[in-house]
């Protein structure tokens, strides 16, 4: 799903199906709050559809938004997007698990693992998709939420920068980086680009950060100060890298 997680083991995989299931679900629900968000950035075509469905609470740009709907609606999708992750590093273990097993068993059980793992890969893409689209309407809705009501918005938190190779010195394609720069310059105190979505995490145990929280998430272009960094150890190779960031 994108984030390093430096050898860390997630829950067991049962009920995954059904986690994901109720994640999509929600997602609809999603899409029902980025159309009022559309509404906001309209308000001259959808004003009057706004006050037809109720939403009145504060005044931006014409309108009046129900801040207290969105951020119940953003805290929602960041309990589901912490749940992805938690059944993505599940889904994870158990492949890498079936794959060893696939190399000692008999031919026949082979074929049937390998249908098996197939199977779960699939659900990881999909379960991939599912994240990105959250992290794209958290985004949405912090970008909102920074205009109507900046204390409902994280200042500060941690980011998966990317992962980097072994010397430290480029990001390794198996992973997006979320910074437009070369590892070299995400160093503390430097001014950075996003070059995605990332979800910005609450502070956590060293090697921890992808278990942690998500407080909100960072849009593409998005400006940031780097005030730490921590790395961890992938076991594949290279280092999977942190920052903990600032808004301007």
């Amino acid at each position: 799903m994108g984030e390093g997680r430096g050898g860390v083991t997630g829950p067991g995989s049962r009920n995954l199906v059904s986690s994901w299931r109720d994640a999509l679900a929600a997602l609809r629900e999603t899409a029902i709050v980025l159309l009022i968000l559309a509404f906001v950035l309209f308000p001259r075509a959808l004003g009057g559809r706004l006050q037809a469905i109720g939403v009145g609470n504060i005044e931006f740009a014409g309108v009046k938004i129900d801040v207290a709907s969105v951020v119940k609606a953003k805290a929602a999708a960041q309990g589901i997007a912490g749940q992805l992750k938690r059944d993505s590093v599940a889904v994870d273990t158990l492949i890498g698990r079936l794959r060893s097993i696939q190399q000692a068993a008999p031919p026949e059980v082979r074929t049937q693992l390998q249908a098996v793992t197939s199977g779960l890969e699939l659900t990881q893409r999909n379960a991939a998709a599912a994240d990105s689209s959250l992290r794209r309407s958290i985004a949405v809705q912090d970008s909102v939420l920074a205009k109507v009501a900046p204390g409902q918005v994280a200042q500060e938190g941690w980011i998966f920068a990317g992962r980097v190779n072994q010397a430290r010195t480029a990001w390794d394609a198996r992973s997006a980086r979320a910074l437009a720069a070369t590892p070299a310059n995400v160093v503390p105190g430097r001014r950075l680009t996003t070059a995605g979505d990332v979800y910005l995490r609450n502070a956590s145990q060293p090697l921890e950060h992808a278990q942690a929280p998500v407080l909100g998430v960072l849009g593409r272009g998005d400006t940031v100060q780097i005030v730490a960094r921590d790395s961890s150890s992938a076991r594949t190779g290279g280092w999977f890298l942190w920052a903990k960031v600032r808004r301007p």
